[in-house]
Order: C-alpha cells, then structure tokens, then sequence
C-alpha cells in the first residue's frame, strides 16, 4: 500500500481526482484532447509529412512550444511556436537554435529556464553533443550556457530532463563501450551542478538508454533503450521511485505505444494528463504522438 505521501503526489502528478495542482486545461495548440489510443500531434502544424519531429516541450501555462525538426541524416534544429491573442504563431527556428545541431528542448518546471543539446564548441560534430541551457529574459531567451563539466563530458551528452529541485537526468555515451548509451543524474547544489552518477540497474542495461523524462517530483523516469524483450527497434520504458529512493525495475510501456518501429523519446505534459513521443516510421518519416496519460497511475500502483 502507498504511503499517503505518495498518493497525494501520484494524484496531484497525473491530476487524475479531485482537487489537483492545475484545474484549468493547458491549450495543445488547440488540438483536440486525446484518449487512449496515440494519434498524430497537430498534423499538418507541428508533424509535416517529411521532417522528423520530435521531442515536444511545453511551458508550464501552456502559452509556449518548443520541439525539435531533424533531417534524414540527423542535423536537428530547436523549432518554436507561441500562443498570443488566443493564436498559436507558426513554428519557426528558435533563437539560439540558429547556428550548429541543437535538439531536445526541455523547460524547467517553473518555466524561466530551457535545456537543449548542442554541438556548439566545445562539443564536435556529429554526435558529441553538450548540455546547454538558456534563461528567460521577458519575452526572450539569453545566450546559451554551457551546463560545465559536472553534466558534459568528451562524449556526447543528450536529452536533458529537470525536476523541480533543479536535479539534472541526461544521456551520456560516456561509457558507450562498456554498457552502450546510460542515464546519468546531476544534482543542483548553490547554483553549480555536481558531477554526474550513472543510474543502477533498474533503470540502465548493458544495452543503450536513451532519453530520459524525469516527472517534477522525481517519483517516475521514462526512456527509450533497445534491450531485449521489446518490440521493436526502441522501444519507450517506464521506471518508479520508491520512497526510500530506490527505483522499480524498468518496465516495458507494451504495445499501445510500441512497435516494430523506432518509438522514441516520451515525456508528460506540463499538466500530467498526456504522453507524447515520437514514432520513426521510415528513413524520412518521424512525427510526434500524443495520448492520455492515465494508464502511467495503474502502473506505478502496480510496480510499487
């Protein structure tokens, strides 16, 4: 049975009864609320036939987008859209997303910063990427900040995920030969971020884990790997925090959101209610999924 902390926060977390952290529904570029089923997300506005897209994140009022567009060969740029007057502005490149490969945007849960990959110096083209993050200026952004050498490394360092006390879960290729791509932590201490640590695992295999999504209460993690006993190329997984810190052992989100295909990076909403990810379903073909999140509460209650 949880322990009644636990449940006020899987509650106010997936807003799933009564009375919850945000009582006003955040606006999905006007995009009709989705169900159980995964559908395409704004076709035609965000997912367009022949880009990949992928990697949605939104600000906590729901006023901001930003996600990222890949090419065939995979040279991501950081593309953004804002709600004024009720409209939402077509997508267009991001500020600082205007010279080198950036991707993977991610908000800080109050919403004053926003986290990316880049290969900007001193990372190197094509994959030795870095953690940047740029902070809000009004209605503009800084110029990116190099996360420093407690987050990078000389390998690359991808999709970065941050909880509401600051706490940094990122992808390194650091140990690539070892185990294959992990998820690593960093804590936030006196505005400085603390060297790296590999999760266990419950969460990392000998295989490659990627991209992890981090819940604001640091209670569940979702990624993509390619270990076995999945369903495809990758495949998206879910992992929960127990209240003495140890994490479940990672399980499979099964073939509602997986396939044969390559299922990719998934995050929650700011709100809780709805799952996006990404789904590459060709050499020139990824878009980005969205569905209800409610069946993530049956699992943590399972797995827990």
């Amino acid at each position: 049975m949880l322990r009644s902390v636990q449940i006020r926060t899987l509650v106010g977390y997936f807003l799933l009864a009564g009375c919850t952290s945000q009582d006003v529904a955040l606006d999905y570029m006007g995009q009709a609320p989705q169900e159980d089923v995964p559908l395409i997300f704004a076709p035609g506005i965000v997912s367009l036939e022949g880009p990949l897209e992928r990697v949605p994140a939104f600000s906590p009022d729901g006023n901001e987008m930003f996600f990222a567009v890949t090419t065939a060969d995979w040279a991501p740029t950081v593309f953004h859209s804002v709600k004024s007057n009720g409209h939402w502005s077509t997508p267009d490149t991001a500020s600082f997303s205007k010279v080198y490969n950036n991707t993977e945007p991610f908000f800080s849960p109050d919403g004053q910063r926003l986290y990316f990959a880049s290969n900007r110096p001193p990372g190197t083209p094509p994959w030795n990427d870095d953690i940047w993050m740029v902070e809000r200026r009004g209605d503009a952004w800084s110029e990116p900040q190099h996360l420093g050498a407690g987050v990078n490394s000389a390998s690359g360092e991808f999709h970065p995920s941050v909880t509401a006390d600051g706490t940094l879960y990122f992808a390194s290729t650091r140990d690539a030969e070892r185990t294959g791509a992990d998820i690593y932590r960093s804590r936030r201490r006196n505005g400085a971020y603390q060297p790296a640590e590999r999760l266990g695992p419950s969460v990392n295999s000998d295989y490659h884990d990627w991209d992890p999504y981090a819940s604001p209460a640091e209670d569940l993690i979702l990624f993509k790997s390619d270990r076995p006993g999945g369903f495809g190329d990758l495949d998206v997984y879910v992992s929960f925090r127990r209240a003495d810190g140890s994490w479940t052992m990672a399980q499979n989100l099964g073939p509602g959101i997986n396939t044969e295909a390559h299922d990719d990076a998934a995050d929650l909403s700011p709100d809780g209610r709805y799952l996006f990810f990404a789904r590459r379903t060709g050499d020139e073909e990824m878009d980005i999924y969205w569905m209800d999140a409610r069946f993530i509460r049956e699992l943590a209650t399972e797995a827990r």
